[in-house]
């Protein structure tokens, strides 16, 4: 039984696994999953750091036909709510700390000890065919009301997605690919794992984001290609470490706003051009990015132009298309855009007719074909590449004793594109920030979407119905004119 997608080789700390070693590995782990009764079109949700298991995991549902709901490592409750969402069949996760904390797992396989615990004899083992429609992925994010969002993916949307990267970039079987993000987020599985994968390319895992041990990597591994979220250039550009071999070519930054001077400040680490952003959601993959060649002016100061086997309009809010140079929402249509969400929510209609996806981000294109992306349209805050909806953190901030009203945003932050704010009034003995965080922790909300800063006001504004004044509160604290 042959693969037709696997990497060269893939390197896990002191591990280096050759593709045959990895074949086998899978085969034994898609057996083990069978003897659970996983099969075609079953939901497990993956919980692991980027590591070996969750190659071979990810790997053994592909060939089992079976669908993957990668979660980050850091997530707790948030995985009980998955397995819910999506009648998930089975939890493969790394250490399981209090399961209280995690809601309703139904099944778990823990693998911190290795693929053991999870292996089973191949021997008449069926690999599922190589449809192209098949359900592969479902890419969770964030809805707008609280709600998590899990976009389907089949094999043939992930199969462009990936092609798509690969085209613009010239990433073959000869390159070494950096897995630096982390595989539970769209970054590191698509344009990491995957990537490699569908290339036939070396595989380079970093388990724990560290600037200086990604350089390492870098010059250890020969890494030429490395797409990472825009806090980590952020560190990477603070280390000042330069790479002695020089052999990066392309270092692709998205998921939050990247400023301008970072990249300046990278091309003198990396040199002129390495460093570009590229913009995407998990909905549709990498959406735009700088070619490579592309001027100064424009990779500098844009987020790219659209990716191969993708269509973009930009409209109104009557959804007509704008001048160039005009300010719109940006819509895009191709094969690397999902089926649709997994589950009917408030944002079903952003699949629109026509097989046209509506971003709600709002871009301007320029006559050269280089888009800027301005702002957008839902209430999200975007921190880390982490999407975080204000109202899930108003309502875990707000079921502590001493908080009253809550009103969640984010405040620009240089490494993390935004920072989490809560603003609230107390009752009693407003809580500080450590003890917000604790209370946090208990409730068992995702570290990652836990205030970094927590105001204290004496009322919260309202507009003339009664209701908080979002804007007015997000505007002036911003501008500290509430803050105490």
């Amino acid at each position: 039984m042959e693969f037709q997608s696997l990497p060269s080789v893939v390197v896990d700390g002191d591990r280096e696994v050759s593709a045959g070693e990895l074949s086998a590995d899978v085969l034994r782990v898609a057996a083990g999953l069978r003897d659970r009764g996983v099969g075609p079109g079953d939901r497990v949700v993956v919980s692991l750091a980027s590591s070996y298991e969750f190659v071979a995991v990810h790997l053994a549902l592909d060939a089992l036909g079976a669908v993957t709901v990668n979660l980050p490592a850091g997530f707790r409750r948030e995985v009980g709510q998955v397995v819910r969402m999506v009648d998930a069949v089975l939890c493969v996760m790394g250490l399981v700390e209090d399961a209280r904390v995690y809601g309703d797992l139904r099944r778990v396989v823990s693998v911190a000890d290795g693929l053991d615990a999870l292996s089973g004899d191949p021997s008449g083992l069926v690999l599922a065919p190589r449809a192209g429609g098949e359900r592969a992925w479902l890419a969770f994010t964030s809805g707008s009301t609280g709600t998590p969002r899990a976009a389907v993916h089949t094999r043939r949307s992930l199969a462009a997605s990936t092609r798509a990267m690969a085209e613009r970039y010239g990433v073959g079987a000869d390159d070494s690919v950096l897995v630096a993000a982390p595989v539970g987020h769209a970054i590191g599985f698509c344009y990491g794992v995957r990537l490699a994968c569908d290339v036939g390319a070396r595989m380079v895992l970093q388990r724990s984001w560290s600037a200086d041990r990604a350089i390492a990597l870098i010059d250890e591994q020969g890494c030429t290609f490395a797409a990472v979220p825009a806090p980590f250039l952020a560190d990477l550009v603070d280390a000042g470490v330069r790479p002695a071999g020089g052999t990066l070519r392309h270092l692709l930054v998205g998921g939050a706003p990247v400023p301008r001077d970072q990249l300046v400040e990278a091309d003198a680490l990396f040199g002129p051009g390495v460093a570009s952003r590229y913009f995407g959601a998990s909905e549709c993959g990498a959406v735009l990015s700088c070619p490579p060649g592309a001027a100064d002016a424009q990779r500098l100061s844009s987020d790219g132009v659209v990716m191969g086997g993708l269509e973009v309009r930009v409209v109104d809010e009557a959804g007509l298309d704008v001048a160039v140079g005009v300010q719109g929402e940006m819509l895009v249509r191709g094969e690397q855009v999902a089926l649709g969400y997994w589950a009917s929510n408030d944002s079903d209609e952003q699949f629109g007719v026509d097989g046209w996806f509506a971003t709600r981000d709002r871009v301007v294109v320029d006559g050269a074909g280089y888009v800027c992306v301005t702002g957008r349209l839902k209430d999200l805050v975007i921190s880390g590449a982490v999407n975080v909806v204000p109202r899930e953190v108003e309502e875990a901030v707000a079921s502590h004793p001493a908080v009253g009203h809550v009103i969640v945003f984010g405040r620009p932050d240089r490494r993390m594109g935004e920072r989490v704010v809560a603003a609230f009034t107390a009752v009693g003995e407003p809580p500080g920030l450590e003890a917000i965080r604790e209370w946090l922790a208990s409730s068992g909300l995702a570290r990652a979407k836990w205030p970094a800063e927590v105001v204290v006001i004496d009322e919260l504004p309202r507009t003339g119905s009664g209701k908080i004044d979002r804007e007015r509160v997000r505007g002036e604290l911003l501008g500290g004119e509430l803050a105490s």
